[in-house]
């Protein structure tokens, strides 16, 4: 067998090297421009899915819930979002592109406009990579949504969601839809920006009884661009004191819009006025909005609650002083009759009579028998005799007691005893004039009949007033 010589084969050999080497060089170039193309259009890898071991939550989730984006006209961007099955279930997933804008109702931050017509709408900005999918439990499903600013677009904020949801076949043939996550792209092209704002004095009960309360915050975009206001919340008591002061978390409040946040005061007892200032700040400049509000502090519950046990213990020391009296009387009528029992003869005798006889029998003592037979007309009569009311002048009674007789003695005991009750009683009243009346009158009964304990207990109650 003849073979060519090595001559003849060099030639083929270096031709083919060079178009091979040729050939690596177009396909690293073209590779090279695709990514290339990829950066400056926004085009980037298709979606991908990953299977998890994940719990069953019975929720279909998305996120991130908010992408915030700055493009100027004519130019792209992709942005990833990420959904996860966590339905214990396989989930046919629709996804479309709505727009939404700000909701004038302070509790909503945003509404849907599915029918594409929104001033600040962006919908036919963004295009996903994916329509339609069915994800497994556990699967986790990223794919790109790709976002083109038109070179004619107006300075602003523009609006728009990527909205994923699931519909099922319901009875008679209807649609039930059983999941419905939106993530919401905030789309802002620079140029003439309006931020014009204002706030809402703050919302507070005019008049509360405890805390905690709740203030309420409301921020309304009067512009075209959405802010993100945040600030602080100071409350201060009727001598300018600052006892509180609440910080206020960032919220996105759209254009055209009023969207309403707010903060809790802790504490439970407050009592009379308190200032609520609120300072917000807002817009790439820190423009800062001010708003106040009183609120007053009145605890009616307590003092609703404190009167009336007022009025309890007012009509059960009534109750018990006009016992007390009752008693007293009772006790007197208890010495009158003991002393009618006793001393008959002396009950006629008045307190006036006493004391005119009582001089004539002194002055007439060791004389002659008219005076003796003066004197036996009332042989009773002696300096153990007292009229009551020399004792308790309180009691008003002129009739002779005989202080020297243990039943006696017993029954003017009660007596003071329960003129020390009733000084008790005026102490609580905070009557401290009577309760002293009392106690002076219980004093002098009870030194004059040598009741030295109760003297102490008197002296004692003295001494506290």
């Amino acid at each position: 067998m003849i073979l060519p010589s090595p001559d003849i084969i060099r030639p083929d050999a270096n031709r083919w090297r060079r178009r091979s080497v040729a050939a690596l060089a177009i396909m690293f170039s073209m590779a090279l421009a695709l990514f290339a193309l990829s950066l400056l259009t926004g085009y980037a890898r298709p979606y991908s899915l990953e299977k998890r071991d994940e719990p069953v939550t019975g929720q279909l989730t998305i996120s991130p819930t908010k992408t915030e984006v700055i493009l100027e006209p004519g130019q792209s961007a992709s942005r990833e979002v990420t959904l996860v099955n966590r339905t214990g279930e396989d989930v046919d997933v629709t996804f479309s592109i709505v727009d939404f804008e700000g909701s004038l109702d302070p509790a909503d931050s945003h509404v849907l406009v599915e029918d594409g017509d929104s001033a600040w709408g962006a919908s036919n900005w963004l295009e996903p990579e994916l329509d339609n999918i069915v994800l497994e439990h556990g699967e986790t499903l990223k794919l790109d949504v790709r976002i083109i600013v038109p070179p004619g677009a107006e300075p602003g904020g523009h609006y728009a969601a990527l909205l994923a949801e699931s519909k099922q076949e319901g009875g008679e043939g209807g649609v039930q839809i059983s999941y419905r996550i939106t993530s919401l792209f905030l789309i802002t092209v620079p140029g003439d920006i309006d931020s014009r704002a204002t706030l809402n004095d703050p919302e507070t009960p005019l008049i509360a009884s405890f805390g905690p309360v709740n203030i309420g915050l409301v921020f309304n975009n009067l512009g075209n661009i959405h802010q993100s206001p945040s600030g602080v919340v100071r409350v201060t008591n009727v001598l300018g004191q600052e006892v509180a002061q609440l910080p206020v978390k960032e919220w996105v409040v759209l254009p055209e819009s009023s969207r309403r946040t707010q903060v809790e005061w802790p504490g439970k007892w407050h009592l009379g006025p308190y200032k609520v200032d609120a300072q917000i700040s807002y817009g790439e400049d820190g423009e800062v909005l001010y708003a106040s509000r009183t609120i007053w502090f009145i605890p009616w519950e307590v003092i609703l609650a404190g009167l009336a046990a007022s009025f309890v213990i007012l009509f059960i020391i009534a109750r018990i002083t006009r016992r007390r009296r009752r008693m007293k009387q009772e006790i007197m009528d208890e010495l009158e009759e003991l002393r009618s029992l006793k001393e008959p003869g002396v009950d006629e005798v008045q307190a006036d009579d006493y004391e005119e006889e009582h001089a004539e029998l002194t002055e007439s003592a060791g004389q002659d028998a008219a005076a003796d037979e003066e004197a036996g007309k009332h042989p009773s009569i002696s300096g153990d005799l007292v009229p009551l009311n020399q004792l308790l002048p309180s009691t008003d009674d002129i009739n002779l007691v005989d202080i020297s007789d243990p039943e006696t003695r017993h029954l003017i005991r009660e007596l003071i005893n329960n003129e020390m009750d009733l000084a008790r009683m005026y102490i609580i009243e905070g009557k401290n004039e009577e309760a002293r009346r009392e106690l002076m009158e219980a004093r002098s009964a009870a030194m004059r009949i040598k009741l030295f304990t109760e003297v102490a207990v008197i002296d004692d109650l003295l001494n506290y007033l």
